[in-house]
């Protein structure tokens, strides 16, 4: 059984471009962009393992999640999802950042609230070729 939310993003929104970041590479199994454009990923959460998939339904992204930590995932949806990002207040001052900015509308900067999850693969991706990190 699974548990859902919904959110609606205040202008432009990126599914794929703004999650990616999160991939860890072409093979990362906890990471997956379906052939429909959802957005699965899977996290250890403080209340345990937990998958969520996110899709875009008109203009919101659509969230189910399973597993222990699905609850917590759903909870943080709107950080994840980059809601506490502020893109009116953004002043780009150099030209290729105002034009990457001017291209790309619907970027933000999101938030996992896993510190491990993301500090653990970028200490291994320094030690070790990209391809062993990967694999690892």
């Amino acid at each position: 059984m699974s548990a859902t939310r919904t959110w609606v993003p205040p202008g432009p929104y990126d599914l794929v471009r703004n999650l990616g970041v999160l991939r860890r590479g072409p093979g990362d199994p906890a990471f997956r962009v379906a052939a429909d454009g959802a957005v699965w990923r899977a996290s250890r959460t403080p209340q345990g393992p937990g998958t969520i998939r996110l899709a875009r339904h008109g203009g919101a992204v659509e969230a189910q999640a399973w597993g222990a930590g699905a609850d917590w995932l759903l909870d943080r949806l709107p950080a994840l999802l980059g809601a506490d990002d502020d893109p009116p207040r953004f002043r780009p001052r150099h030209r290729l950042v105002h034009e990457a900015h001017r291209r790309h509308p619907g970027l933000r900067l999101i938030r996992t609230g896993l510190v491990l999850e993301s500090l653990v693969p970028s200490i291994l991706e320094q030690k070790v070729t990209s391809d062993e990190a990967y694999r690892a």
